[in-house]
C-alpha cells in the first residue's frame, strides 16, 4: 500500500512546480499515472482474483481518481495562466498542496472501512 500511496504523492507535487511550466507537471503527472497502472499490473500478477471489492483495490480505485485529478488540476492552473491570472492558478495550487493530500487518506480511509465492512 505504501507505494501506491507514495505514487498518488508525488502526482500532487506538481502544486509546487511553477504553473507556467506545464511540460515538467504534465511529465510528473502522467509518470505517475503510469505508475499506477503497472504497479496494478505487477500486483494482479501476484492476488487472486476475487468477485469483490477488496481494501488494495479501493486504495489503487481512489488513487487513479487523486493521481488524475492532479492533472486536470494542473491543466486548469495552467489555462488561468495563459489568461494572464495568475491569482487564481496561485489560489489553486495553494489550496491542492494544502487539501489534495489531507482529502486522499481521508477518503481512503472512509472508502476503506466502508469496503471492509460491508463488501461490494
Amino acid at each position: 500500500a505504501f507505494p501506491i500511496i507514495f505514487i498518488v504523492l508525488i502526482a500532487w507535487g506538481v502544486f509546487w512546480i511553477d504553473p507556467r511550466d506545464i511540460k515538467t507537471r504534465a511529465e510528473l503527472s502522467i509518470i505517475s499515472l503510469l505508475s499506477l497502472i503497472a504497479f496494478n499490473f505487477v500486483m494482479s500478477d501476484k492476488l487472486p482474483d476475487l468477485n469483490y471489492l477488496t481494501l488494495l483495490d479501493s486504495l489503487v480505485l481512489t488513487s487513479y481518481l487523486f493521481a488524475g485529478s492532479a492533472t486536470i488540476l494542473s491543466i486548469i492552473g495552467n489555462t488561468y495562466v495563459r489568461k494572464k491570472n495568475i491569482k487564481i492558478t496561485m489560489m489553486i495550487d495553494h489550496q491542492a498542496r494544502l487539501w489534495g493530500p489531507v482529502v486522499y487518506l481521508l477518503f481512503n480511509l472512509v472508502f476503506g472501512y466502508a469496503v471492509s465492512t460491508h463488501p461490494i
